[in-house]
């Protein structure tokens, strides 16, 4: 579990215990080449929803991919 405080001019302090969540991220490389590879990576795969801070939602599902090359030796 995760407590967090909420900080607002117009209400009093309080602390709120916020929901239990599990994050999934997949990531994998292939080497086409020995100078050569690709990438990928999945975040949040199954587009949970969940606040690290009280009442600000994170992201959700974020997919990101690349080209990685050797140079030289």
């Amino acid at each position: 579990k995760q407590l967090d405080n909420e900080f607002a001019s117009s209400t009093p302090e309080s602390v709120v215990t916020l929901n239990d969540y599990v994050l999934v991220t997949l990531a994998a490389s292939y080497k086409l080449t020995d100078n050569l590879e690709i990438y990928g990576r999945v975040e949040n795969l199954v587009d949970q929803n969940y606040e690290e801070v009280f009442s600000y939602r994170s992201p959700g599902l974020g997919a990101f991919a690349g080209l990685r090359v050797k140079l030289g030796d």
